[in-house]
C-alpha cells in the first residue's frame, strides 16, 4: 500500500468498513434488480425524458436488507431474515 493511500486510512479508520458496506449493497442491489424490475417515471424539464427509478418493490427489499444487516444479535437476525425471506422470496431464494 502506497503511502498517499495509508495515510488517510489511518486517519479515517472506519472507511474501509463503510467501502466494504457501500459494495455489498451496491451487488444486492443489482442483483436484486435481476428479479424485481425498475420503475419508470416521467421527470419535467426543458425536454420530456424517461427515467427509470427504483421501484417500490425494490425500495422495500432494500430497506429489509438493511434491516438484517444491521441486526444487533443474532436473534434478531433470524427474525429480520424470516421476514426478509416471507415478504421477497424471489430475491430471498437466490
Amino acid at each position: 500500500m502506497t503511502w498517499q493511500i495509508a495515510r488517510p486510512l489511518r486517519s479515517f479508520p472506519s472507511v474501509p468498513t463503510l467501502l466494504f458496506y457501500w459494495h455489498i449493497n451496491e451487488n444486492v442491489l443489482a442483483k436484486a434488480h435481476t428479479f424485481i424490475p425498475k420503475g419508470r417515471a416521467e421527470i419535467k424539464s426543458t425536454e420530456s425524458r424517461e427515467v427509470t427509478k427504483d421501484s417500490n418493490a425494490c425500495s422495500a427489499f432494500m430497506a429489509a436488507w438493511y434491516s438484517l444487516v444491521e441486526s444487533k444479535t443474532e436473534d434478531i437476525l433470524q427474525e429480520q431474515l424470516e421476514l426478509l425471506r416471507t415478504k421477497h422470496q424471489a430475491v430471498a431464494e437466490y
